[in-house]
């Protein structure tokens, strides 16, 4: 009871208030939400503190990225740098003038510092069964890390095609 009272005389100098749940989202040119992650999911670029969801709506403005979820990995010069995972909208190949269009998009609306260091394109991300996107199992997979609790996501089959992808990459280099 006297916790009760505590909180209510702690609220009473706030005129409105607000709950912040930490997650993002925006509304789509159709007037949908989409659920961005969440807020609090940040990295730290070269003394800047960027959003995931920041990065990830900039690149989802592009007409040809139909989803994208960005995470950091360690890098010596700037502490963290952007990777970004792309699924693109049905007949867009990428290229690098994709590449390039959408390190522009960034770079306009952000700017250089949140420009991803490295674009992986793929089919889909990896989600739970709510469409959460599970950006720690990419996170695994950049380091090279067996990820965990893959029998909750909906889509399975795409953490071997990812890694795939990364492998294949990190041959060409």
């Amino acid at each position: 009871m006297e916790f009760i009272k505590i909180m209510k005389n702690t609220w009473k100098k706030f005129k409105k208030i607000y709950y912040d749940t930490s997650d993002g989202a925006y509304m789509t040119k159709d007037n949908l939400f989409r659920l961005t992650g969440r807020t609090d999911d940040v990295m730290k670029v070269a003394g800047h503190r960027l959003a995931t969801a920041e990065l990830e709506n900039a690149l989802n403005d592009s007409d040809k990225v139909n989803e994208s979820a960005v995470v950091p990995i360690p890098d010596k010069i700037k502490g963290e740098v952007p990777v970004a995972f792309i699924v693109l909208e049905k007949n867009i190949n990428p290229d690098e003038e994709l590449e390039k269009e959408l390190k522009t998009q960034v770079d306009k609306k952000i700017g250089p510092t949140a420009r991803p260091a490295k674009f992986y394109f793929i089919e889909d991300l990896p989600k739970t069964r709510s469409g959460k996107i599970m950006r720690r199992i990419l996170k695994n997979l950049l380091a090279g890390e067996e990820p965990q609790g893959l029998m909750t996501l909906l889509n399975p089959n795409c953490v071997e095609k990812i890694r795939g992808i990364i492998q294949e990459s990190s041959k060409s280099k």
